[in-house]
């Protein structure tokens, strides 16, 4: 049971004295060996994050919310990104709070995390989706702050029924929309790729060299396909005359390159 509002309290496990035993009164509660301790002041939410992109391979990692350590993951326009979160508590304590920490960074606002957390989830056990498909155009963004943080139910229950807050804390990702590649969907080719970008799908053929089929149609959902040459500025490079040499227009370049475009000229 709840212990001077510890959240879920703890499970033991009690010695008494017995009769001739010489430890003290009969039934005298000696010993106690704490089986569980439950809530406490301790055993925080854990988290685990498992990052796939809907047919992307990825890592599998676990983050202790209150590190503050922030992950790197890699985003694509495409298939997107789409990843499970799972809080995990201690069975005793009930997730009361687990969402994105703050504001979501303005390019994201389109993203999703859901369902939302209900009363009814499992003690201990709370699993919610983030899925965001990135625009094409914010390609070579800085990296976005991700946050999210969660809250159990084990702080104190006052008189007055308020509950005050239990033990929290989150986890943070820095997301990275990558620079001149596509992350295909199921059933598109070259064809849909360049179509998407404004192009044609020789362009995008001539930019893959590991393709046998000029169609694409070895190209598997999940699969990233270049869509454009990544190059390093020199001094003097305007991007007039990289636009030509690339057989490109200003527009395309800045499609491929969000730090470009939000730069003046």
């Amino acid at each position: 049971r709840a212990i001077e509002g510890f959240g879920g309290g703890f499970r033991a496990r009690f010695t008494a004295a017995t009769r001739g035993s010489g430890l003290g009164t009969s039934g005298a509660v000696v010993g106690v060996e704490i089986i569980d301790p439950g809530s406490g002041y301790f055993k925080p939410p854990h988290i685990v994050i498992s990052e796939g992109g809907r047919g992307c391979e990825g890592p599998l990692f676990e983050a202790v919310l209150g590190t503050r350590r922030y992950h790197p993951m890699d985003a694509y326009p495409g298939v997107g990104l789409e990843f499970e979160v799972i809080v995990a508590d201690n069975p005793f304590d009930r997730i009361r709070h687990f969402s994105i920490e703050g504001d979501l960074p303005h390019l994201m606002l389109s993203a999703t995390f859901a369902p939302p957390v209900e009363s009814t989830s499992p003690k201990g056990l709370v699993s919610r989706t983030f899925r965001w498909d990135p625009p094409r155009n914010i390609a070579g963004s800085r990296p976005l702050a991700l946050c999210f943080s969660a809250e159990d139910n084990s702080g104190e229950v006052l008189p007055s029924g308020t509950q005050l807050a239990g033990k929290s804390d989150a986890a943070c990702l820095m997301v990275t929309v990558v620079r001149c590649a596509y992350a295909v969907r199921g059933g598109e080719t070259l064809l849909h790729v360049a179509a998407y970008y404004g192009t044609n799908w020789i362009q995008i053929w001539a930019a893959n060299v590991l393709l046998q089929d000029p169609e694409g149609s070895d190209i598997a959902e999940g699969q990233l396909v270049n869509v454009g040459h990544t190059y390093t500025l020199e001094r003097g490079d305007e991007l007039l005359g990289l636009a030509r040499k690339f057989g490109m227009s200003e527009e395309g370049i800045h499609e491929l390159n969000y730090d470009v475009a939000q730069t003046p000229p």
